[in-house]
């Protein structure tokens, strides 16, 4: 095996390369590890079931599980060699791996493991001057499975650490690698000042991902000039930034000409436009002297669209929370789904194919056809009535704004105290219309409706500590099926209900009046009376059975 060095000038001038041209290969499992006497056999492995691709919930669940036994055995493994090291917990057991000397990678690679023959070669390169280490007592470690090795002697009392990563403009990327510059080393180098003026000028379009990459050509395709894309346009690892962009939402949404939605992409890398479906099929058949059109339509995902599984397997960007005041707020949006083009504003839905009741849309009257009619059509009732109509009754707002709650906490959230921030343009688009103060997601004129809610069955996660206050808002809690609301308004108790809140406040986290707050309080004039509540067990009422009852 034969390994050069190639000069840093060469390696830092690779031009940028579109991510559709680059190949991946696993690296290790080409090389083999036949014979091996480390532990290389079982990288390949974790490595394998890591890679491993998934199309739908069940194989995605079946890999994770896959994974979590490859854990649990890897932290058995090593709760038997390090006996003396019992304190170490199980996080870091999972991923330990067993260190070495190079007589050890020397004998395996003797053996014939490929793997061991290509460290080897790569250990021999870089165990060279200026780099002084005492090979006789060096250990290595690799760290996880990612690597990243650690080498230590005896001489030294901290060890060394090498990232093998793939450069950035690599035609060829070994799976499990991290891709990234190359830096030469010197700060004061004509290459470090270039890179000073990075994204000053511009960002490559090479560079962006494939979602971002593909509306630059949609744009460019409709006409338009100008795209706002949020994680560009916002300095994200800034809060101050972040409070003050994030809480123009609203008015970017609605004052821009479209949105482009890509729906069926899990992350920014998925892309908007797909080109790899096969077209539908067209056929004429000739019967009883007549003649007869059949298309056939290939569907090839797991059946039907008709469940929640199926649903977030199909339109995955569909379930996160940002999403619902981007498709609520957005005067028209354009999905670019797996296999078609769709069209909605506030007045009207299109779609390529024409017809909203067979695939790939969502079958009818369904879990998943009522996920994917969470739109603008019921929100948008609240404009009409208020600037065609005439004014909303109190009670119409409030029943409005019960259903985009119920509708929003259904979706999924990566960071759980974004939960307010990530309603705020709606809030804000109704408070115009209203004038009504908003309160951590309840509205002062219909506090005493909004305090009425519940959360769906079923209720199985704890309440955060110290996030999202007050605990009276339903923001202060998690739940995968969202929350309910009991409806008061019939009932004669109303009036004296409202009168008893003398006052309600809540102290803001940021400059944004409809975003995070850091507390509030209700002020309530009431009276106590005792309740008593008992316990029914449901098992007293199904059939009974020949065996020992317990509640």
């Amino acid at each position: 095996m034969k390994i050069t060095q190639v000069p840093l000038d060469e390696s830092t001038s690779l031009p940028p390369i579109d991510p559709d041209d680059t190949t991946y290969v696993s690296l290790l499992r080409e090389l083999g590890t036949e014979g091996c006497l480390l532990d290389c056999e079982e990288w390949v492995t974790k490595q394998a079931v890591s890679d491993r691709r998934t199309t739908n919930p069940a194989e995605q669940r079946e890999k994770w599980n896959r994974i979590r036994g490859l854990r649990k055995d890897s932290i058995k493994k090593q709760r038997q060699v390090l006996q003396t090291e019992a304190r170490l917990s199980n996080r870091k057991l999972k991923s330990k791996r067993n260190p070495f000397m190079l007589k050890d990678l020397e004998a395996s690679t003797n053996a014939g493991c490929g793997c061991c023959r290509f460290f080897s070669a790569m250990l021999g390169c870089l165990l060279q001057p200026p780099l002084d280490l005492d090979r006789e007592t060096l250990l290595l470690e690799w760290v996880g499975y990612s690597f990243y090795l650690k080498m230590q002697d005896k001489r030294r009392q901290k060890p060394i650490y090498f990232q093998f990563f793939s450069p950035s403009g690599a035609k060829i990327i070994v799976r499990g690698l991290k891709s990234a510059n190359i830096l030469p080393g010197d700060t004061s180098s004509s290459a470090s000042f270039e890179a000073a003026k990075d994204h000053f000028k511009g960002i490559a379009f090479s560079v962006l991902p494939k979602t971002f990459q593909d509306a630059v050509l949609i744009t460019k395709q409709l006409g338009l000039r100008y795209l706002w894309i949020d994680s560009l346009c916002i300095i994200q690892d800034s809060s101050e930034d972040w409070a003050v962009e994030s809480s123009k939402m609203a008015d970017i949404y609605q004052r821009s000409h479209i949105t482009i939605a890509a729906i069926s992409s899990s992350d920014s890398r998925g892309g908007c436009l797909f080109t790899t479906k096969q077209s539908d099929l067209y056929f004429r058949v000739q019967f009883n002297d007549s003649e007869i059109l059949i298309a056939v339509r290939c569907y090839d995902r797991d059946g039907q669209v008709d469940d929640i599984d199926s649903f977030e397997d199909a339109y995955p960007a569909l379930t996160r929370a940002w999403i619902y005041q981007e498709r609520m707020l957005s005067r028209r949006i354009l999905y670019y789904t797996y296999q078609e083009l769709q069209y909605e504003c506030r007045e009207h839905k299109a779609c390529e194919c024409g017809n909203r009741f067979m695939p790939p849309h969502p079958v009818p009257r369904t879990p998943a056809n009522k996920a994917m009619l969470q739109a603008k059509n019921q929100y948008a009732e609240l404009v009409k009535h208020y600037g065609v109509k005439g004014r909303y009754s109190d009670d119409q707002a409030c029943q409005h704004w019960q259903k985009t709650v119920m509708q929003y906490t259904k979706l999924h959230l990566t960071r759980t105290s974004d939960k307010l921030p990530a309603l705020s343009g709606c809030a804000k688009d109704i408070g115009r219309l209203t004038g009504d103060k908003y309160l951590a997601g309840v509205w002062r004129a219909k506090l005493a409706e909004g305090l009425l809610w519940v959360v769906n069955a079923p209720v199985n996660q704890p309440r955060p500590v110290n996030e999202r206050k007050p605990s009276w808002s339903w923001a202060s809690v998690d739940t995968t099926n969202g929350i309910d609301y009991i409806y008061p308004l019939q009932t004669r108790h109303k009036e004296a209900f409202r009168a008893r809140i003398e006052g309600a406040e809540c102290v803001l986290a940021t400059i944004d009046k409809t975003g995070a707050v850091k507390s509030g309080c209700i002020r309530l004039r009431t009276s106590l009376c005792p309740v008593y509540l008992r316990r029914i067990c449901l098992a007293l009422y199904e059939k009974p059975q020949h065996h020992t009852l317990s509640c």
